[in-house]
């Protein structure tokens, strides 16, 4: 134990007094933080004790926690504890095991050895430490954000939060607000609203915790992050007419990713992040545009928190022509449509002329035939021999 010195060369100092009864509580107020062990110092002297002779009894705010008597121990709870090889050296010290806040209180030490009687008291504290955390919001330079330093689960209530900036102290502070909490604790937070500016910016904020649970105060310190606007880059400028195209609103060196795109037509929404090396953000939303009117107006629209007035930028995409090359690429379709239609035009009318040689040829050459069995007939009348059958194709000699 961390007090066996102490109270060895107490209880050597007392024998060396000889022949008196003495008793002394070396240190009347003790400190211990909440689950440890602590020992409360008691120490009694004299010549000639004996065990049977010595009755030792502490009390806790008047209620009896442990007893010594004739030898014989008599804890009321397994956590307080009497030294029995210590008690026949002068030492009636307790040790209170796993302490906690309902343990704090008045302790009565009582020794009595016929006919002496002794008492002597000792104020017992627990301590409890505070778990501290930042809460600090990201800054827009010249603009009021909020600084907030919290401290948690500790005991006693008494607590000091101050804020610095570097190694000054921040003006019109105010005290921390304080909660109970259920398990005896308390809790506080100290809110500072505070406004960067540009010569201020890169320095430290700190705050500074002052405790009785330790006797050097916490710091916790952290630099200001600060809100950052994007530069945007919107595609396409010239929209088409009467065709599927995918338009791109680009957001660059933007912090943090917490960002709205939205594509926007005459005021109704049509309806992603990425780290870079410099911790700023690039982020960029498409839309597939599939149809729309000449006098519609569609841009995008950037909303960012964190700002006094809400970020918004909007960039109108122009309503553009048709692609010149896309009516060139037309005309040219056109033109072999139409050549390709003159052509057929112009094969039909040599097919039909050509058909229609052919017959008149070929009406011309049954005339031809008619006109030659005529004759062979009247000269058949006056030889008196009748016409050749056509059909018959034997030669004339």
């Amino acid at each position: 134990m961390r007090y066996t010195k102490e109270l060895l060369l107490w209880i050597v100092s007392l024998y060396l007094v000889a022949g008196e009864f003495q008793f002394s509580i070396p240190r009347p107020e003790v400190t211990a933080p909440q689950h440890s062990d602590v020992l409360l110092p008691c120490i009694f002297a004299n010549s000639w004790i004996e065990l049977k002779d010595v009755l030792i009894v502490w009390r806790h705010d008047n209620t009896e926690l442990i007893k010594f008597d004739a030898g014989q121990m008599n804890p009321t709870s397994r956590r307080v504890e009497l030294f029995v090889n210590e008690i026949e050296r002068g030492n009636a010290s307790l040790l209170l095991k796993d302490v906690i806040i309902s343990d704090e209180g008045q302790y009565e030490c009582g020794v009595v050895e016929a006919p002496n009687e002794e008492y002597g008291i000792i104020k017992f504290k627990v301590t409890v430490a505070p778990q501290l955390f930042l809460n600090v919001s990201l800054f827009v330079m010249d603009q009021p954000g909020m600084l907030e330093c919290h401290a948690e689960g500790f005991y006693p209530r008494d607590i000091s939060i101050t804020w610095f900036r570097g190694a000054t102290s921040l003006p019109s502070q105010e005290a921390p607000q304080l909660q109970s909490n259920p398990d005896g604790t308390f809790s506080a937070l100290s809110a500072y609203k505070y406004t960067p500016s540009g010569g201020t910016a890169n320095e430290s904020i700190s705050c500074r915790v002052d405790h009785n649970s330790r006797n050097e105060p916490w710091v916790k310190t952290t630099r200001l992050k600060f809100r950052r606007r994007p530069s945007i880059t919107v595609t396409s400028q010239v929209l088409e007419r009467n065709k599927e195209q995918l338009v791109t609103c680009r957001l660059d060196g933007h912090y943090p990713d917490d960002i709205v795109v939205t594509w926007m037509r005459n005021g109704k929404a049509l309806n992603k992040s990425e780290l870079k090396s410099d911790g700023t953000y690039v982020t960029t939303e498409s839309f597939l545009l599939t149809s729309f009117n000449e006098k519609d107006e569609i841009y995008c629209l950037v909303e960012q928190e964190g700002f006094k007035d809400p970020l918004t930028k909007i960039i109108p995409i122009k309503m553009g022509a048709d692609n010149p090359q896309n009516t060139i690429t037309a005309l040219y379709v056109i033109v072999v449509i139409l050549l390709i239609l003159v052509l057929a035009l112009l094969s039909g009318v040599i097919f039909l002329l050509r058909r229609y040689r052919q017959l008149l040829a070929q009406e011309g050459k049954q005339t031809q035939e008619g006109a030659n069995l005529l004759t062979l007939s009247d000269r058949g009348k006056v030889t008196g021999k009748s016409p050749p059958d056509p059909s018959d194709s034997t030669p004339l000699e």
